[in-house]
């Protein structure tokens, strides 16, 4: 979706995701984790202009309005996130009412005035040269061509490697077992299995 947009790729990468709907809930203060914010969403207990949606991964946009759902167990749920997160600063592109439990989107958020923790315009290089990725388990990264290094490798088992315990997809670094996310350099134990295999 960000590359079809005109525009520095990373930047209307970070502008996306900030916009996901389990996101919102979280700049908020709705929800003390984007963990938590998900299940808000995938529990169905928020609605967008007034219908309820289970999908975290949904964007919303200028003049959107997100509620709490009109039950018992959705109002105390958010009211108490609410007050465990009160220290937050709300960002200056939507409003909150905490009293009555909204979130009105004034207008999508600038490059600048998103939280950054490193270059996303490296992610947005890192998939622009990778060919043949092919699609595995959605913490994964396979691809035969970029992971053909790994001990044990074959052009059918299609290898997968995985961090435990951390849901990106991420590429090793060849010949060792250290990671590197946004430039922040993970040790962590390498594994390869197939990219159907269970967790």
């Amino acid at each position: 979706m960000a590359s079809a947009k005109k525009g520095p790729k990373g930047e209307i990468l970070m502008k996306l995701l900030e916009c996901k709907l389990d996101n919102i809930i979280f700049r908020a203060g709705f929800a003390s984790t984007r963990a938590q914010a998900k299940q808000l969403v995938g529990h169905s207990h928020l609605t967008v202009n007034g219908k309820q949606h289970n999908i975290a991964s949904m964007l919303v946009k200028a003049g959107d309005k997100i509620s709490v759902v009109p039950k018992e167990r959705s109002v105390k749920m958010v009211a108490a996130n609410i007050d465990q997160n009160n220290y937050r600063d709300v960002a200056g592109w939507m409003k909150v009412d905490k009293q009555n439990k909204t979130i009105e989107i004034v207008r999508i958020p600038e490059f600048s005035e998103i939280p950054l923790y490193g270059d996303p315009q490296m992610i947005v290089e890192l998939y622009s040269k990778t060919e043949g990725l092919s699609s595995g388990h959605p913490h994964h990264l396979t691809g035969t061509g970029l992971l053909s290094f790994i001990p044990g490798h074959t052009e059918k088992s299609e290898p997968c490697v995985r961090l435990p315990a951390v849901n990106r997809r991420l590429l090793p670094a060849p010949t060792s077992s250290r990671f590197t996310i946004l430039n922040i350099p993970i040790s962590c134990p390498v594994r390869t299995h197939c990219s159907n295999s269970p967790l």
